[in-house]
């Protein structure tokens, strides 16, 4: 496996490029990563010159923002000679919070590193592609009654030796960007999200097909999705590595006497 640069982190002091601008969510996204940068570091004192630093910030988003029609014109007159390729889909168009426990799992199921100064990239190290029960998380209901505070919702990934728990603010967004498959609750609440193959190779490799341009079987790393997948028996097998059902692997006979 060849390592790869995934970029999650804005600066802001990072240049502001027409593609950054063009699209509305991802625009979104990247102007609040670096407003969280800028007030993280204003919490840590390291803006000495706030109305200065925000009239930079605002300039450049005004420079990108007049330089997006003129790239519209050059984007259009190329498609009339070559057939167009949509925007590939990254970290950077997952909202926030979301986007930070897709980092964990990245790390859970890829063992993903922070590299930079800034960590603002996390190549992969090489490790194996995650296991059949890594690729499913179950969902715990909240105890009937019982206060938010106390008790909620709990998505459950298998680890080794126990399990990650993330709340619904930080899958259900996955859901709903193709990156898991949800089931329906059960009759208990219980629901379980298989990554798809979508959100394998966003994992994997940085970046994947956008929603409306999504093939199955058409990813960079399909063969390696079907590997993890097996033999289909992917929830069976997270169910008993979280402890919810016994473990059924037939004991090995006994020597004869």
């Amino acid at each position: 496996m060849e390592a790869v640069s995934i970029m999650r982190h804005r600066d802001y002091r990072d240049q502001i490029a027409s593609e950054d601008v063009r699209d509305p969510a991802l625009r979104k996204n990247v102007f609040r990563e670096m407003a969280r940068d800028f007030t993280a570091m204003m919490k840590e004192g390291g803006i000495t010159d706030r109305p200065g630093t925000i009239a930079r910030m605002m300039e450049a988003a005004y420079r990108a923002g007049l330089e997006t029609p003129r790239d519209a014109e050059t984007a259009v007159s190329r498609s009339t000679r070559a057939a167009h390729r949509p925007r590939m889909f990254t970290d950077m168009d997952v909202p926030s919070f979301p986007r930070d426990r897709l980092e964990e799992l990245r790390l859970w199921l890829f063992g993903s590193s922070p590299y930079g100064d800034r960590g603002d990239g996390y190549p992969l190290n090489g490790r194996k592609d995650p296991g059949h029960e890594q690729i499913v998380l179950f969902m715990r209901p909240a105890h009937p009654g019982m206060p938010a505070s106390v008790s909620r919702d709990e998505w459950m990934l298998a680890i080794d030796g126990g399990h990650r728990g993330f709340s619904n603010k930080g899958i259900l967004p996955l859901v709903k960007l193709g990156l898991y498959e949800a089931s329906e609750p059960d009759g208990n609440g219980w629901r379980f999200a298989i990554l798809t193959e979508w959100g394998f190779e966003l994992l994997a490799t940085g970046s994947t097909s956008p929603p409306e341009a999504r093939v199955p079987g058409a990813s960079t790393t399909a063969a390696r999705y079907r590997t993890c997948v097996g033999d289909g028996r992917v929830v069976h097998a997270a169910a008993i590595a979280l402890g919810l059902l016994p473990n059924e692997e037939p004991s090995s006979p006994r020597p004869p006497r």
